[in-house]
């Protein structure tokens, strides 16, 4: 986990992960959950992962 705090306060979090445990999100009537890309829906995994790609951490199903 790297952390990083502006002047202002503010703390940035991320997660590092493996690029084998990024997956998108569907929503089919699997309703499948795992880590969106920014705000976005992913229909198939990103083609480029690098340092500056941030994904959105998605809730597990209850």
């Amino acid at each position: 986990v790297e952390t990083w705090c502006s002047p202002t306060l503010s703390i940035d979090l991320r997660l590092i992960l493996d690029e084998t445990e990024i997956q998108p999100v569907r929503l089919t009537q699997g309703q499948e959950s795992g880590l969106g890309q920014g705000a976005f829906l992913m229909s198939r995994k990103p083609n480029t992962h690098n340092d500056e790609t941030c994904y959105s951490l998605i809730g597990e199903q209850i």
